[in-house]
């Protein structure tokens, strides 16, 4: 007759020296990325902001270079209180303090300046922080961008997309997508949205248009009988597996999609 297996537990003094040891190695592992420097920030990034600014809602969608020198430069797509910009350049400096904390600030050509200030995480692979000034509410998160050529192929496979929208011509809603986008620019999608309390959900298509830095436009079209338009950033798969951010560019929206890769034809799934 076989005996049935126990689990061993471990005395309490030596399970609460191995949770020391466990969190003391943990927090070394933590502390290994510092101290940071300003070349901790070097290279492209994909800079995303969403919430409140000048009086209403507002989203940005930036790729930003860092020299690694303290100066920043790039360019991407705003909408402020739903009015769309596109083709906004940017320019600013920032500080990468040895706690690997961080402070920035970017002018742009409509003439916004914005402050922000944050913690670098993953050796310089991602940036989380918030606005610092006065009047205003957001968030942003900043990724390097980890691939800087990109063909329709390169964004490939399925994606589950978060998306965010204070602003919306019905009001303020939040959604979660999921969609399989294939090598000829085109996808398949099904959603589910909280539109002011009120669930709704369905099926939509979309054609893509891939530009050499990884940039792209897409035209989603709903079951619903609505069509949305985007403009978004891929190439960002190194941190976790984030596929990419895009907002939309329709007039009357603030909307930010953040895009986590499932399961992608590369590697092969």
């Amino acid at each position: 007759m076989r005996k049935k297996k126990t689990l061993r537990l471990l005395p309490l003094g030596k399970a609460v020296f191995a949770l020391s040891a466990f969190l003391i190695a943990a927090l070394s592992s933590a502390r290994a990325d510092e101290p940071c420097t300003l070349t901790t920030v070097t290279g492209p990034y994909v800079i995303a902001t969403l919430g409140q600014e000048a009086g209403g809602y507002a989203t940005t969608l930036f790729v930003i270079t860092s020299d690694g020198n303290g100066n920043l430069s790039g360019a991407g797509a705003e909408s402020l209180n739903g009015t769309i910009s596109t083709n906004v350049t940017a320019s600013g400096a920032y500080i990468a303090n040895s706690n690997c904390s961080f402070t920035a600030t970017m002018t742009d050509s409509l003439g916004n300046i914005r402050n922000f200030a944050g913690m670098i995480s993953l050796k310089g692979k991602r940036i989380d922080g918030i606005s610092a000034d006065s009047g205003t509410n957001w968030q942003f998160t900043a990724f390097r961008q980890y691939f800087t050529q990109c063909s329709l192929t390169s964004g490939d496979g399925y994606f589950v997309s978060e998306v965010q929208s204070p602003l919306t011509p019905s009001g303020s809603s939040t959604a979660t997508q999921q969609w399989h986008k294939n090598r000829t620019g085109s996808g398949t999608g099904s959603w589910v949205a909280n539109v002011n309390g009120t669930i709704v959900q369905g099926t939509a298509t979309a054609t893509f248009s891939v530009n050499s830095d990884c940039t792209y436009t897409s035209t989603v079209t709903n079951s619903d009988g609505t069509t949305s338009h985007f403009f978004g950033v891929e190439g960002i798969n190194e941190v976790d597996d984030v596929g990419w951010l895009a907002i939309e560019t329709d007039t009357g929206w603030v909307s930010l999609s953040t895009g986590t890769a499932l399961c992608s034809y590369w590697p092969k799934c």
